[in-house]
């Protein structure tokens, strides 16, 4: 399992140059993650929103894009592990392109740019359904 301290100092490491936010606050949050048996889905749910929003969220955007590297951090992985265990109500591409009606290689290309957030179960990308949201935003679009 990851340290707490291990993903505070690559969280704090991604606010350089950022507005001062409340440290206090996201520690709580990075608490919540490492220790997600410990507290309700809300709660995870919560966090993850959170973290996001103040690492990966740039001003005058809407959602949080991930830098391509960043699912293979310690934080990333601690995150993608943390959303695993909201997925009450989850997707497959497919069906994710389906109800949204775009096609499945749109829904990578969001993937692929940070903008949509997947998972791998037995070797299966899945999207939540709250995420599918952002997909509509980008329906549109030439490019992620």
């Amino acid at each position: 399992m990851t340290s707490y301290e291990t993903v505070r100092a690559q969280a704090h490491a991604l606010l350089e140059g950022k507005a001062q936010v409340d440290l206090m606050r996201l520690d709580e949050w990075l608490k919540t993650i490492c220790e997600p048996d410990a507290h309700p889905q809300s709660s995870i749910r919560d966090a993850l929103h959170g973290i996001e929003r103040v690492l990966l969220q740039a001003p005058g955007h809407r959602y949080p894009i991930a830098p391509p590297h960043f699912r293979r951090t310690e934080l990333g992985q601690l995150l993608d592990q943390a959303r695993q265990k909201t997925l009450s109500e989850a997707v497959t591409i497919a069906e994710a392109a389906r109800r949204t009606s775009v096609s499945r290689a749109k829904i990578y290309a969001l993937i692929e740019a940070g903008i949509l957030n997947s998972i791998e179960v037995a070797g299966r990308s899945l999207i939540a359904l709250s995420e599918l949201d952002r997909i509509e935003e980008f329906k549109g679009a030439d490019k992620p």
